[in-house]
């Protein structure tokens, strides 16, 4: 359905492909290579995830508002797919159940995150998965304008 809206990028090894802080409204889905995602906290940057092909990022800021909560950088040589927020309100327009789906993947990123965070500085940070969840597809349904 989405196929003819996707754009190809290329990034090299080392290359940022996103940074923490900054505003961003696409999606990336990875087609080949290999993506790093690196959180600041305080003075340190920590390594929270590797994402492989299959795999996708960018969703939080296109589907929350948020600004990047991570950098992403390409581990070796990636292809990606992007995606931009009117696109997929389409999607959304017309599969509202992909929401749920979106909202639950994030809070469990988000919920795994903190843990990694948490476990490099040596304190427990625990929140409700199902709680975040809900709270990310009210967001969500906010930013493109759906009723329930």
């Amino acid at each position: 359905m989405l196929a003819e809206d996707l754009s190809h990028h290329l990034f090299g090894r080392g290359e940022a492909i996103c940074k923490q802080g900054e505003p961003g409204s696409t999606f990336y889905i990875i087609k080949s290579g290999l993506i790093a995602v690196k959180v600041k906290k305080d003075d340190a940057e920590v390594e929270v995830a590797r994402l492989q092909p299959g795999s996708y990022f960018g969703e939080m800021s296109l589907l929350a508002g948020d600004a990047r909560s991570a950098t992403c950088v390409a581990f070796e040589d990636s292809e990606l797919l992007c995606l931009d927020r009117e696109t997929f309100g389409v999607l959304l327009q017309e599969n509202p159940p992909v929401a749920q789906a979106m909202s639950d993947v994030l809070a469990a990123r988000s919920q795994a995150t903190q843990k990694r965070l948490s476990e490099e500085k040596g304190t427990d940070v625990r929140r409700s998965h199902q709680e975040g969840s809900k709270r990310i597809l009210e967001r969500i349904w906010t930013i493109f304008r759906h009723k329930k």
